[in-house]
Parts: C-alpha cells; sequence; structure tokens
C-alpha cells in the first residue's frame, strides 16, 4: 500500500467517526442541551406511560401531604389527573424543564425539576389550590450532579464542539480522502466501515448511559425505587431517541457502504 492510500484511509476512518460523533451531537445539542429542546423533549417524554404514572403519584404525594387530612385522596388524585392534562400544566412542566436544564448546564451541585403545581390547580380545583397557599411546587427529579457518571456541565460542553466541529471535520475529511486516494472505493469502505463501528459504540454507550441513570435514582414521596427507576429509564430512551436514529441509519449505511467498498466483488484481478 502507498503511502498516498494510507493516507486516504486515515483520512476516510477519521470523516467516519466524525460524521456519526458528530450527527449525534448535534441532535443532542439541540433537543437536549438547550432549554428550549429539553422542554419540548420533556413534554413528548410525559406521553410514556412510565413517566406519567411517576409524575402523578409524585405529585398526588406531594400535594396530599400538603393539604388537611379531611381532604380525601381520591379527590387529589383525580384533580392532580384532571391538571396533568391540560395546557396550564404544559406551560409549567415546560417552564420547570427549562429551570432544571439551566442547573444542570450550568454544573450546580443539585438540580430539581419543579413545577408550580399550586398554579396549575387553580384552574382544575380553586378551592384546593387556595389550600396549598404559597407552598404550591412540586418536585418532579432532584439530581446530585456527584453521583451521575459524568459531570453534565462537561459533557454539554462536549456535545457542543462535537456539533460544532464534528460535520465539517467528516465533510472535508471524506473529501481529501477522496482526492488523494489511489482506490476511491477502498477509502469508501473504510469510511463505511468507521461508521459502523462509531455506530454501534454509540449503541452501546446509550445502553450504558441508561443503565447508569436507572441506577443513581431512587424512590420518592409517592414511588418506589422500582418505578423511578422505569420512569428515569423510559425518559432517558426519549432523550436520546434522535441518537439512537443516527447510530440505526450510521449502522446501516456504513455496512452498506463497507461491503460496497471493501468487499472483491467488480475489482480487477492483478
Amino acid at each position: 500500500m502507498s503511502g498516498r492510500q494510507a493516507l486516504a484511509l486515515l483520512l476516510a476512518v477519521v470523516a467516519g467517526l466524525a460524521a456519526v460523533a458528530g450527527a449525534s451531537a448535534w441532535w443532542m445539542r439541540d433537543a437536549v442541551v438547550s432549554q428550549d429542546g429539553f422542554a419540548a423533549r420533556a413534554a413528548v417524554a410525559l406521553e410514556q406511560e412510565a413517566v406519567r404514572d411517576a409524575a402523578e403519584r409524585e405529585i398526588v404525594a406531594q400535594v396530599a401531604g400538603r393539604l388537611p387530612p379531611e381532604v380525601p385522596r381520591a379527590r387529589v388524585r383525580d384533580v392532580v389527573r384532571r391538571a396533568v392534562d391540560s395546557g396550564v400544566f404544559d406551560v409549567a412542566l415546560a417552564s420547570g424543564a427549562a429551570e432544571f436544564n439551566d442547573a444542570l448546564v450550568r454544573g450546580d451541585a443539585t438540580s430539581t425539576f419543579e413545577i408550580d403545581i399550586g398554579r396549575v390547580l387553580e384552574r382544575t380545583d380553586p378551592e384546593l389550590a387556595a389550600l396549598l397557599g404559597d407552598v404550591g411546587r412540586a418536585r418532579i427529579a432532584r439530581v446530585h450532579a456527584a453521583d451521575l457518571p459524568v459531570n453534565p456541565k462537561r459533557a454539554a460542553d462536549l456535545v457542543r464542539a462535537l456539533a460544532a466541529v464534528g460535520p465539517p471535520l467528516a465533510l472535508f475529511a471524506l473529501a481529501g480522502a477522496l482526492a488523494v486516494a489511489r482506490d476511491r472505493r477502498g477509502a469508501i469502505g473504510a469510511f463505511g466501515l468507521a461508521a459502523l463501528v462509531a455506530s454501534v459504540l454509540l449503541f452501546a454507550g446509550l445502553a450504558a448511559g441508561r443503565a447508569a441513570v436507572r441506577d443513581t435514582v431512587r424512590g420518592g414521596t409517592g414511588l418506589s425505587t422500582a418505578q423511578a427507576r422505569d420512569a428515569a429509564g423510559a425518559a432517558w430512551s426519549e432523550a436520546t431517541g434522535g441518537v439512537r436514529t443516527v447510530a440505526i441509519a450510521g449502522a446501516a449505511g456504513g455496512l452498506v457502504l463497507a461491503v460496497v467498498g471493501l468487499g472483491p466483488w467488480g475489482r480487477r484481478r492483478r
């Protein structure tokens, strides 16, 4: 193999790795790291049965604990369920998600996801909301940065950097590989193989991340640890859905390019 072809293969491998990393980071930056994107993903995650059930149970337990004992719990449960279905709750959820995201990305030692449930209940049951008074905030989640496998602020900085550098690096590296390659088909095959490997690693990272998040979760006021972990796992899957799509596309496309580019079919015998 000539030095020129070796350089082409190296550039192709860099392009394949950068393409998958850059595409996944691009999605994470816009859908998870940004406040607006995170709030939107939180609303979508709430549609998952495990997440919705966990949120309702936790809110019911906290609201019931602040009310006089003569208020029936069944009434609280019914009011909370109707409130969660309201547009006012969607606004409160978006606000709480944005504040939670800001605390995580800023690197706070403790980040709390709270919803002003008192304001939401004012529309559903004003009498119940009045009993709550000024303490009508319900905690959905609390995250201690020290308990996480990675630092959220550093992870956000890395995602932003990869999103900015990855796509152009992939484009220029692939262009360079094709420009200097004596065997362009082989360079394309190397690009596909690198993308395939990166996608497999991405799948493994998603699975490891989901397991790590579940392991750090504990039960709440109205939730068992098992229920809280199921909700956390569902929320993680929803938050990383775009990354999973990138991994699937990268694996499928990379496999095709690797087979076509590196396979013996159609090559001239020397």
